[in-house]
């Protein structure tokens, strides 16, 4: 299951890569921001569906043995409709442009753009293309102070996503509402309620993103996060106390209804998250890249993002088990108060930018 794990992890850095630059390269520039978000929307789909499924077997079959085996396959079949779907889906012009096959590009702008905007959009990547005509070595770019500035922009605005801890939220959710007291089905089934929230909130951000800045729908979210973070750091505080039982220290709730503050909480913090820093958190790692590093740049900030993500995951159990939520979550709200900060100083506006506007802005 290890092997089968890192195979899979894999793929899903590579997807993780591939499909943001893919919808940006594809949309409109007044269409990207709902484009790109779109993936987002699918992720936290397939969550809230993943929760829905676990907790229909949990519920359904509560006798069933081994019944996490199920659990793990059924992701397979998407996987294998999203294999098909892809088959069917036209090549990035850009791609098509910086190979020399401007034919090629024109056929699928055609597909894709309005009769007026196909020869303009083509002078634009071309001259991009012709300006990069040097064959790319990262080595060399890196001593470019602009690309070594993007890399790092790129680091942090993955970092700041991070460190709001989004992903033990979303991972570690049905064992966080168990430690307050809910029985394993329930904390599944509650976990349900995260997806709902999640899908809710990224429907809100795609109907946000067109209509704010970047930078405020960042601060916006940041701000949310950290708040909810406080909150639930402070709800663990004061509505829960340890007893220790047979030698074992346990978390028990001062109030019949203190897991379900928790639970409340924590369905405020996705709302932030996934309305207001998910949709720009992709969106911005499409744009910001130039289209020779294009690829690169966003696969140091994917492996940065898995990086994070693996840190984060790793110290979440520990802290949580050795010092409480009270702690856990006061860490990471103080650790996102540092992120708004450097957010607020470093991080650019590319809305209604095209992505070849965006590279002369950061090269220039």
């Amino acid at each position: 299951m290890i092997v089968a794990r890192f195979i899979l992890g894999l793929a899903v850095g590579c997807a993780s890569v591939t499909v943001p630059i893919y919808i940006s390269e594809l949309a409109r520039a007044d269409q990207r921001e709902r484009l790109v978000t779109v993936n987002e929307l699918m992720i936290v789909t397939g969550q809230f569906l993943a929760y829905t499924v676990n907790a229909a077997i949990v519920n359904l079959y509560p006798e069933m043995q081994h019944n996490w085996r199920i659990m793990l396959a059924i992701p397979a079949l998407p996987g294998a409709l999203l294999w098909f779907g892809m088959l069917m889906m036209p090549e990035s012009p850009r791609f098509f442009i910086r190979r020399g096959e401007t034919e090629k590009a024109v056929k699928v702008l055609k597909t894709l753009r309005l009769p007026e905007e196909v020869d303009r959009e083509v002078r634009e990547i071309q001259q991009i293309v012709k300006a990069d005509e040097v064959k790319f070595n990262l080595f060399a770019e890196l001593k470019n102070r602009w690309v070594i500035q993007l890399v790092l922009i790129g680091l942090m605005i993955v970092l700041a996503t991070r460190v709001t801890g989004v992903n033990t939220i979303m991972y570690y959710a049905p064992t966080v509402l168990k430690a307050t007291g809910l029985g394993d089905a329930a904390a599944v089934t509650g976990a349900v309620a995260n997806g709902i929230i999640s899908v809710l909130a990224t429907l809100l951000g795609m109907a946000l993103i067109g209509k704010h800045s970047r930078r405020k729908m960042f601060f916006t979210g940041q701000a949310g996060v950290t708040i909810s973070l406080v909150l639930i750091g402070l709800a663990f505080n004061f509505f829960f106390h340890t007893e220790t039982v047979a030698g074992v220290d346990t978390l028990r709730a001062n109030f019949a209804h203190a897991p379900y503050v928790i639970l409340g909480l924590m369905l405020v913090f996705l709302v932030f998250m996934q309305g207001w820093i998910a949709p720009v958190f992709w969106l911005m790692l499409a744009e910001i890249y130039p289209l020779r590093m294009r690829g690169v740049g966003m696969g140091f900030a994917v492996f940065g993002l898995w990086i994070f993500d693996f840190m984060i995951q790793s110290i979440f159990p520990y802290l949580l088990s050795h010092y409480g939520g009270s702690v856990t979550f006061g860490f990471f709200a103080a650790t996102n108060v540092i992120m708004l900060v450097l957010l607020v100083k470093y991080l650019p506006e590319t809305r209604g930018m095209t992505l070849e506007q965006i590279e002369k802005k950061f090269r220039f």
